[in-house]
């Protein structure tokens, strides 16, 4: 949803907290830091 409002935007740059949770949480609910790093067309900034 974040990279869809991104490309509905014409977003050039998405600035985004990077946080992560345990592997196990990960694989059942997902995560979104991992699925914008995996698919994003434009430059991701990320701060923990």
């Amino acid at each position: 949803m974040i990279l869809d409002q991104c490309a509905m935007l014409g977003a050039d740059l998405l600035v985004k907290g990077g946080y992560t949770q345990s592997r196990l949480r990960q694989m059942i609910f997902g995560g979104a830091t991992a699925d914008i790093l995996a698919y994003a067309e434009i430059p991701v900034f990320m701060a923990h």
